[in-house]
């Protein structure tokens, strides 16, 4: 990846082309800490402590004190030489003294290197604010209802690693969805990355051995009972219908497919390795594609440089796309941007399935970047693993990816960041679950629940897709005075005009300033001609 391409990841500050200065560049490994951007109390809470690149500067890792709102809360003595390329650990503090509430933790390390001590306080990177880490603390679980289960549908792991970024461990990984409530996640690591050497990202392996280790990694973790499942990935670059390079979320599929287009590897080469259309012969029957935040802008010196290119209308109707992953983590523009895309395919008769993840390379509590390359870091609340949430109905426990697939293609989804959000209808043919299809709308039963930490329930409302005049109109809706409700169960009799192609709920809460969202996915209406 050319070093001019900026992405939400921890940043990679050693590398600089030849004879070009960098104010980023120290002779010392990456030391990084990081913790859950929320945290279900009775865990202790895990601060992983990563150090990168110490076989180019070995190092001495003499100490690490952790604090919690200014007091110390635990300290682990290491005086360990670490001389490896990739090297982290969970420090798992007690939090029997802790209430719920929002906290700031601190992460001291001391370190040496050639004889000099030195600190660091959350990271060693320079230029960074070295600001407190965010976690809410929590008594209360995400708000859910029985048989659904949550996870993030984009995150990148330490298997992407390149010129400007990395992630942290899938082990890692695994334990913080554990601390921050969900029941699974999709690792979908770069494909250009993938087929890297495990050892130099600057060449590729034709032997394919961190895709394998990838897969042999991820199985021996979902062996685990207990544990949030992890759904194997790739996020492959393919060709748009301009020939430019688009992302692709590859789910749990064996077969590895090449994607390097605008990996930056191979210099004035950024064709697309394969095709939108060529993608259902490379993927297995238990495979899902979705593509990957789907509704970003892509900033006009990536398209200059790399090809990169965007999901217009005609990328999303293939036929082996059934849903997309709108809603990348981003800013509230960006959000809004993934679910206007959605909601256009809606009303153009598209059966599409809005799904969220959010981007993360670690980034638990707060993204750490490459601003200005090569001159700076940039900090955001942004893309943090796990804020943005796909909710599906499993009807159980999550226990293995393919279930997670097979649930999430029938269509009974909502996405948020907050709220729990469902609704079904009563029908001539029964009670239709979201995702469904009906002939004829009766009685809508519509639920919101939400909490503490997320706030009281301020407006629900019921959205129909006017399939003839394109534009969707408000049907019901109910608005509450801040701080009165908790839960929401409402039963409401509609008559819809026969134009009417679907009808979806979505509610917000709202806690002082801060307001949350949820969006239930559709139920569509069949009209008998």
């Amino acid at each position: 990846m050319l070093p001019f391409v900026f992405l939400p990841a921890y940043a990679e500050i050693h590398y600089r082309f030849r004879y070009f200065f960098s104010l980023l560049t120290k002779r010392e490994p990456e030391i990084i800490a990081d913790v859950p951007y929320r945290l279900e109390l009775p865990q202790t809470l895990p601060v992983l402590l990563l150090v990168k690149d110490a076989h180019r500067y070995p190092v001495t890792l003499h100490k690490a004190d952790v604090f919690i709102d200014g007091q110390k809360a635990f300290s682990k003595e290491f005086n360990e030489v670490i001389e490896r390329h990739f090297f982290e650990t969970i420090l798992e503090v007690p939090t029997e003294a802790q209430s719920p509430g929002n906290r700031q933790i601190v992460v001291k390390c001391v370190y040496s290197i050639k004889g000099k001590t030195k600190t660091c306080i959350n990271d060693n990177y320079r230029g960074s604010s070295k600001a407190p880490l965010p976690c809410r603390f929590t008594n209360s679980p995400l708000p859910l209802a029985t048989g659904f289960v949550y996870g993030d549908l984009h995150s990148h792991s330490s298997f992407t690693e390149d010129q400007i970024e990395f992630g942290a461990g899938i082990a890692v990984m695994q334990r913080m969805a554990r601390a921050i409530g969900l029941h699974f996640f999709a690792v979908t690591d770069h494909s250009y990355d993938l087929d890297d050497l495990p050892d130099n990202y600057l060449k590729n392996d034709p032997e394919l051995r961190k895709w394998k280790t990838f897969w042999q990694m991820v199985s021996g973790l979902n062996a685990n009972p207990g544990q949030p499942v992890i759904i194997p990935g790739e996020e492959l670059s393919v060709g748009n219908h301009k020939s430019q390079n688009a992302h692709l979320l590859l789910l749990n599929n064996p077969r590895f497919i090449y994607g390097r287009g605008d990996s930056g590897e191979r210099w004035f080469r950024f064709k697309p390795d394969h095709r939108l259309e060529e993608v259902p012969q490379f993927i297995s029957e238990q495979a899902l594609a979705i593509p990957a935040h789907s509704a970003e802008k892509v900033p006009l010196l990536q398209k200059w440089l790399i090809n990169r290119g965007e999901w217009n209308a005609p990328d999303l109707r293939h036929a082996f796309i059934f849903g997309l992953q709108g809603i990348n983590g981003g800013n509230e523009a960006e959000i809004s941007a993934g679910i206007q895309q959605w909601v256009r395919q809606l009303l153009e008769g598209r059966r599409l399935t809005l799904m969220a993840g959010n981007d993360a390379h670690g980034n638990f509590a707060r993204t750490r970047q490459i601003g200005i390359p090569f001159v700076s870091i940039q900090e955001t609340d942004r893309h943090r693993f796990g804020v943005w949430k796909t909710g599906v109905f499993l009807g159980k426990s999550a226990e293995n990816p393919q279930e997670i697939l097979n649930a999430l293609r029938l269509g009974n989804v909502f996405v948020t960041n907050g709220p729990f959000v469902d609704f079904n209808v009563i029908a001539n043919e029964g009670v239709i679950p979201v995702g469904g299809t009906t002939n004829n709308i009766k009685v809508v039963h519509c639920t919101v629940r939400s909490s503490m930490e997320f706030g009281t329930i301020t407006q629900v409302q019921l959205l129909a897709g006017d399939l003839k005049e394109k534009k969707e109109r408000i049907v019901w809706q109910e608005s509450f005075e801040p701080n009165q409700t908790f839960n929401v169960q409402e039963k409401i009799t509609l008559r819809l005009s026969p134009q009417i192609g679907y009808i979806r709920c979505q509610a917000i809460t709202q806690t002082g300033n801060q307001s949350f969202k949820g969006l239930t996915n559709a139920i569509y209406v069949h009209r008998s001609s």
